[in-house]
């Protein structure tokens, strides 16, 4: 009987083991890819294309699209359209917070950017960005616990010192964005069903190594450090 139940707790801390092996699975969401054919958009990371400098920029995205509660740790950008690899940020100072806002995708206010801002507003990074981007940027920042049964998320992206160097025109949705995600923003015009294409995941399973172009930037604000990844594919 004895050697029955060591043989049985031998099998269960064997099998406790193997559970504490396996990796989580990473949720990620990908909303509006691969974005118009060989288009995109500059707001806000490119250079200024209209008269005004532009100093805000925010971005819904539809809670449907979100499989259930997840922390965001990570949120990238594409540059594979348009001048895939080769475009420039426009070197600024970014503060990018997220929160789940009370407003509808088409539906954000374009002149009080503050009522689109949810009670939950976080500070997720912060940081000096500029140079040649990859295909691929992402932003590692801090944590945001995002429960789209609560509503719908809020990038809001506050843009200064702008150099107005940049090229950049990342994947965008130019109009074509339905009622997956929409816009507003001080930099010009188009707001409803435009937008760029945006990917938020958990971070976890994440092997890709950083090029030797990483940035690693401190956050003013922040708990920790913000990181600048590019990403690129073959």
């Amino acid at each position: 009987m004895k050697k029955v139940m060591h043989g049985m707790l031998a099998l269960v801390v064997l099998t406790f083991s193997l559970l504490l092996s396996v990796p989580a699975m990473a949720t990620t969401v990908t909303v509006g890819a691969p974005g118009d054919p060989g288009n995109g958009n500059a707001f806000p990371f490119g250079g200024t294309i209209s008269p005004n400098p532009g100093t805000r920029y925010q971005q819904v995205y539809n809670s449907s699209l979100f499989p259930g509660l997840m922390t965001i740790n990570e949120i990238s950008f594409f540059n594979t359209q348009h001048n895939p690899g080769q475009a420039s940020f426009d070197t600024a100072t970014y503060e990018i917070h997220l929160s789940t806002t009370p407003q509808p995708v088409n539906g954000l206010d374009t002149v009080n950017f503050d009522d689109n801002v949810g009670d939950d507003d976080q500070l997720f990074f912060t940081g000096v960005i500029g140079g040649v981007m990859g295909m691929r940027i992402t932003f590692v920042g801090v944590g945001f616990s995002y429960d789209p049964e609560e509503g719908n998320l809020l990038l809001d992206i506050l843009k200064s010192g702008s150099l107005s160097d940049g090229n950049a025109f990342l994947d965008a949705r130019n109009g074509t964005f339905g009622d997956d995600s929409s816009r507003a923003h001080d930099f010009g015009s188009e707001f409803e069903e435009w937008g760029l294409v945006t990917e938020f995941s958990d971070g976890q399973n994440n092997n890709v190594v950083p090029e030797p172009s990483t940035f690693l930037l401190l956050g003013a604000g922040l708990v920790g450090v913000g990181l600048l990844r590019k990403k690129f594919t073959s």
